[in-house]
């Protein structure tokens, strides 16, 4: 699997971010905001080397950055910056240190952008280094040289959005690595993540809800903490829920992916869960097992489905007829 990580941004980070996150209106649905003096820090769960990143970006006013940092955890190794000039501007370091690229282009503030950053096989190094950036789907950024400033490993650890003086809005994010087969080895260009919720009952209802239906206890945007909830200690039950149909009617769905709010009910060792696909057609997928939960709510992503349970790609029409749910294993 080479689409390693994306994000929608509309009510709540996962574990891999380090702070809750404030979400507002964004440029489809909600979207994550950071305020002037903020910055806040994502480590994906896999650390890849070469990497594309891409998002979509706005600001009030201009100065605000994407950093890179590798092993080394407080030092930064690469910016990206829309600064003073209204210009996508690169840098090896922090913004005070060497600019190696700037944008042709000038960008107005308070406008949506799609900035991409690809990052080439090499990684952070002194030497055979590259990096290409893109926005809005044309290329304004090539470099080739030294990509490593100072010290660290050639994979990327962490990125972080950081407001950098102004308030800086992220939507629609993903990262892929650059090995296996097209389209997940290489830009995607603009990618629009929709969040889709439950909206009534699949073909197994076997959890317990806490009141109603169980497909009414956990369609809340943001979740609810456990205000409702279904739950279930036994082996082999399985709830899946029918979800709301993509507001897209066009366009080429890349993947799907199960997103949990969830949390174990009491100390000591909860039953393992998984997260549970069914195809339009009737197929089910099964998920591996999700992490150790914890006693308090936390929100947790299943695994990224490139293709349908029975194999072939995805279409609108299969993603509005497909169910999700959970399992105990």
């Amino acid at each position: 699997m080479t689409l390693l990580y994306y994000e929608a941004f509309e009510d709540s980070l996962d574990t891999t971010w380090n702070a809750a996150g404030t979400f507002v209106t964004g440029r489809n649905g909600k979207c994550l905001s950071v305020g002037a003096a903020g910055q806040i820090n994502c480590s994906p769960a896999v650390s890849p080397t070469g990497f594309v990143i891409g998002y979509a970006h706005r600001v009030s006013a201009l100065g605000s950055s994407v950093v890179f940092r590798n092993s080394n955890a407080v030092q930064t190794q690469i910016s990206l910056a829309l600064t003073s000039d209204g210009k996508y501007t690169l840098y090896l370091g922090q913004t005070s240190d060497t600019q190696i690229g700037k944008s042709s282009t000038v960008f107005a503030i308070n406008s949506w952008n799609y900035v991409e950053m690809k990052m080439g096989a090499a990684g952070f190094a002194n030497t055979g280094g590259t990096i290409e950036v893109r926005v809005n789907g044309t290329t304004e950024i090539t470099y080739s040289g030294d990509t490593l400033f100072g010290s660290g490993s050639a994979a990327l650890v962490t990125f972080i959005i950081s407001g950098g003086g102004v308030t800086v809005l992220t939507d629609d994010m993903y990262l892929l690595d650059l090995t296996g087969s097209a389209p997940f080895n290489d830009f995607l260009g603009d990618c629009r993540i929709e969040q889709l919720l439950p909206n009534g009952a699949g073909a197994t209802t076997q959890w317990t809800p806490s009141t109603g239906s169980n497909f009414s206890c956990v369609d809340e945007t943001p979740p609810n903490a456990g205000t409702d909830y279904v739950g279930s200690t036994t082996s082999g039950q399985r709830d899946l829920y029918t979800m709301a149909d993509l507001t897209s009617t066009t366009g080429t769905v890349l993947a799907v992916r199960p997103v949990f709010n969830l949390a174990k009910s009491d100390t000591g060792v909860d039953p393992a869960m998984r997260a549970v696909i069914r195809g339009s057609d009737g197929t089910i997928k099964q998920q591996a097992t999700m992490p150790a939960q914890s006693i308090t709510y936390v929100t947790r992503p299943g695994f990224i489905e490139t293709t349908q349970p029975n194999g072939s790609a995805w279409s609108i029409a299969d993603v509005n007829g497909m169910q999700m749910g959970q399992e105990i294993v």
